[in-house]
């Protein structure tokens, strides 16, 4: 294991004990070959020594985690959170051996270290959901005619200074966070506690994140300053997280304003506990000794005061002395204790001195002796003084000893001016059964976090903070958290750019309708930065577009309804032999209820977070857009049965054809199948079909279709790929050749998951033509397009000229969308109001030609309309389909273009 001490325990997993640094993926020691030792709190003895590092160990820490940050920074939030659910994962599976590193730097009983974990783990997990919640936001302004958006990036290399008292949650909860948002991290801990902080990080790497994304450097208490200022200082680093005394926050704070960086503060505390005379006492006890007594009270957010109003005052001592009695004192890793060892001989040495403060000055002892207990290790028995006054140090100064004084208080107005008679402001506890008295002791209390009725204020959902002395910033919480590892940039818009926009969407043909024969102006260029780019293109004059026919299919009333009932039924029957379990369709009830209910609140993790859930979100929702889609795609065929690309596409006259579908797993996939099935057993649908057809030609069996699904459902889609390549009942769609041959009309390599569109929306030409592969034919969007615009506009338009570049000519790109898919731009009217603009705007913005920079020519459009819908259509469910889930009628729009 690296280490020439004999370990005082034994571990599942050897590899977690690393006792060295952890810089770019390798276990180093310090420059200077030096070693300081790690203290058993519990026996006072060495148990294994780390690299001493000094300020100049901490360049190489920082230059790797900045090199990391240059390509970690550009990844995806969908893949920052897939990584840190399998971090999370090895975490819980290591859980153990964790808990048995963290009671012998700490002191802590083993079910406290194990506790301590599991808090843990929650902000590992809620920072994996943070990832994809990030978001910029559109504004509104107060002036006429303009708007501003914000977008949200990382903000560059963190770094963490980590305390000893709960060193893997705050070395989490920092490290989470800042994974995240897409920085990475150099993590200091404490010079008693540094296995640990190694031992996540080693975890970090096996999970999949690059070398130098979280660094560890360790070292003594004695160069903890200076390796502290050495990563402040670091021009590098651009974010410092501390959790720490008061006293040092301030060095720190010093040190990082002079190059003004982003701070988060986590500093002391000194905690009031408030009891009213009606609270439920019980309720108030247990909430007290679990608050009080844990870790031996080395946490900031103990109880430092406990207030209890005078009428109830020498009961509730009574109680409270019963119950600290049973508290077991000994070493974390004997069974029963509940109360460990103090970390330090420093704290030990500050409680006695407030002991001995308190006593001199009229406090009584009625349980303990606020000395140090005899034998090895570092132990206080629990404390508790009774008769406290506002003039002993206990009343001004954070404890973190098992030591704890009980005031009197006589009315609210008295105990609120006592417990905001102090600097600091992080934590306040109180219990009252009158809910008015709540909502006053809430708003009049000087605390960053107030429990009401509670004695634990942190989570990982809440933000976790203090005000005054106690620090800025918060560690945890929607949104807040992952803030302080964000930097937001604002984009403003003005009227003039605004009413050149207007005044292209007006000059484009409307629903389907033909252009004028006079001349007209070309839209604006798409919002995206090109090589030579040098201004928006309202700037240059704008080219005349050529008109073009387009189909006019705005009837609101037409029903699509192309296939047979019998082919739907067949596709009904495809998804019910993939999921067996669709027999029982009500027991999803409850889950569908649940992913609701987290769509709401936007919280895709919790809804789409597991396989049950995703396969019930498929069986509730799938079968009906696949009955949509398929419709849609023989409607079109129907549509445009006597053109070149009829003749090309739907019979291969040439060569096997190629779809690529953007969309929503499941449903894409039953709809390329229904295409097929349109081509291949002409006798089971209604369309006309031209004479040229030829259902027999054997290559039509060869379609390649490449999936590129909008979510990460490859387990269930694989599940659909086996139903639909192996017969039965894919015998149904093979033509005969195919089936005397036992050959599947969709060759499984080809059906094999490709990529989440998210990621697609971020990729480059390169990867968009090696994803999409050569010369698609038919290229689908279904009701991805606007979920894609929601997230960027410019990364949208970005996206359809990159699609336009890999078209070949002749190819098709068939776009089918909600009806109310419209881009929102606040601030766009000639008020100032919210305006909309529906999807063939973007279309415009993007698929039709920029002007050219260098010179005034004209360039032709790169597609042409075939058919537009931007009216309403409606698919409605035939009579006689049988399927044992509900099935729904589906409104959409339809776009179809043919490239030039």
């Amino acid at each position: 294991m690296g280490s020439s001490y004999q370990l005082p325990f034994s571990l599942t997993d050897d590899s977690l004990f690393r006792p060295k640094s952890l810089i770019n993926g390798e276990f180093v020691s310090s420059k200077e070959g030096k070693t300081f030792n790690v203290i058993d709190p519990g026996t006072g003895l060495t148990w294994a020594s780390c690299p001493d590092c000094t300020a100049s160990d901490v360049d190489a820490a920082v230059k790797s985690s900045y090199e990391a940050f240059k390509s970690y920074s550009k990844t995806t939030p969908r893949f920052r959170a897939q990584t840190i659910m399998k971090w999370y994962n090895l975490m819980v599976a290591a859980r153990e051996d964790l808990a048995h590193i963290l009671v012998h730097e700490t002191g802590k009983p083993l079910e406290e270290a194990r506790g301590e974990i599991d808090y843990a783990l929650t902000f590992v997990w809620w920072f994996s959901g943070e990832a994809d919640r990030a978001h910029g936001s559109s504004i509104t302004c107060a002036i006429p005619g303009r708007r501003a958006t914000t977008i949200k990036q990382p903000i560059g290399v963190a770094a963490a200074l980590v305390p000893w008292n709960f060193p893997i949650a705050l070395a989490l909860r920092k490290a989470a966070a800042a994974l995240a948002a897409g920085c990475t991290m150099v993590i200091k801990p404490s010079p008693e506690t540094p296995l640990t902080a190694v031992s996540v990080a080693y975890l970090a790497l096996k999970a999949g994140f690059p070398p130098g994304a979280l660094n560890v450097v360790t070292t003594s208490l004695e160069n903890t300053p200076a390796v502290a200022e050495a990563l402040c200082l670091n021009p590098l680093v651009k974010k410092v997280s501390f959790t720490g005394s008061t006293r040092v926050g301030k060095i720190i704070a010093s040190l990082c304003a002079q190059n003004l960086k982003k701070t988060t503060f986590e500093l002391g505390g000194n905690c009031p506990f408030i009891v009213f005379d009606d609270a439920n006492v019980d309720q108030a006890m247990n909430q007290l000794m679990a608050l009080k007594w844990r870790h031996a009270g080395q946490a900031c957010v103990t109880s430092n005061r406990v207030f209890v109003q005078s009428n109830i005052y020498d009961s509730f001592v009574e109680r409270l002395v019963s119950e600290t009695r049973t508290l077991k004192l000994g070493h974390g890793m004997m069974e029963g204790v509940t109360l460990g060892a103090l970390t330090t001989t420093r704290g030990l040495e500050k409680a006695e001195e407030l002991y001995e403060d308190a006593v001199s000055k009229g406090a009584k002892a009625v349980l303990g002796t606020g000395k140090r207990y005899e034998g090895e290790g570092y132990f206080m028995e629990p404390t508790i003084l009774t008769e406290m006054k506002d003039e002993m140090l206990m009343t001004h100064e954070e404890i973190f000893a098992p030591l704890l004084g009980v005031y009197r208080f006589e009315s609210e107005e008295e105990v609120v001016q006592r417990a905001n008679d102090t600097p600091y402001g992080l934590a306040s506890y109180v219990f009252t059964k009158n809910v008015d008295r709540l909502w006053r002791m809430f708003e009049n209390l000087d605390a960053g976090m107030i429990g009401l009725n509670a004695g634990n204020s942190s989570s990982a959902e809440a933000p976790f903070g203090g005000i005054k002395d106690s620090g800025h910033g918060k560690e945890s919480g929607k949104d807040v958290a992952i803030d302080e590892f964000l930097i937001t940039k604002t984009g403003t818009m003005t009227e003039f750019t605004m009413k050149k926009f207007k005044r292209s969407a007006q000059s484009q043909p409307k629903h389907g309708k033909p252009q004028s024969s006079g001349a007209s102006k070309a839209p604006v260029a798409p919002p995206v930065r090109r090589p030579g780019w040098t201004g928006p293109s309202y700037l240059h004059k704008p080219a005349k577009k050529t008109p073009t026919p387009v189909k006019d299919t705005t009837s609101s009333t037409e029903q699509i309804q192309s296939l047979s009932v019998k082919h739907q039924q067949l596709i009904l029957d495809t998804i019910r032999t993939t999921f067996p379990a669709v027999d029982e369709f009500s027991a999803l009830k409850p889950v569908l209820r649940e992913i609701r209910e987290a769509l709401e609140q936007k919280d895709y993790s919790k809804a789409f977070g597991s396989q049950e859930s995703l396969e019930a979100y498929t069986i509730r929702w799938s079968p009906s857009r696949a009955l949509t889609m398929g419709n849609v795609l023989a409607w079109i065929c129907s549509e445009m049965s006597e053109t070149a690309w009829a003749q090309q596409f739907l019979h291969n006259e040439q060569k096997p054809s190629k779809i690529v579908c953007f969309g929503r797993g499941g449903s894409d996939l039953l709809a390329c199948v229904a295409l097929l099935e349109h081509s291949h057993e002409n006798k089971l649908d209604e369309i006309p079909r031209s004479e040229s057809s030829s259902t027999d030609n054997d290559d039509s069996a060869m379609v390649d279709v490449n999936l590129i699904d909008r979510h990460d459902w490859s387990g269930i889609v694989t599940k659909l790929q086996h139903t639909l390549t192996h017969p039965p009942p894919l015998s149904k769609y093979a033509t005969a050749k195919a089936r005397a041959s036992n050959i599947s009309a969709i060759p499984s390599q080809v059906l094999d998951l490709s990529v989440n569109c998210l990621n697609i929306l971020e990729s480059d030409s390169t990867t968009l033509r090696t994803t999409i592969g050569p010369n698609p034919a038919l290229i689908t969007l279904f009701f991805t397009l606007h979920e894609f615009y929601s997230i960027s506009i410019s990364k949208t338009t970005a996206f359809l000229m990159r699609v336009t570049e890999i078209a070949p000519k002749g190819s098709l790109l068939l776009i089918v969308d909600s009806p109310g898919a419209d881009v929102v731009l606040p601030g766009s009217s000639e008020k100032g109001e919210e305006k909309k603009y529906p999807l063939e705007w973007l279309l415009y913005q993007a698929l039709l030609p920029p002007k050219s920079i260098s010179s005034e020519e004209e360039k032709q459009p790169a597609w042409t309309k075939l058919i537009e819908s931007g009216h309403e259509k409606e698919y409605k469910l035939p009579a006689g389909l049988r399927f044992p889930g509900s099935l729904e009628n589906t409104r959409f729009q339809v776009h179809l273009l043919e490239r030039l």
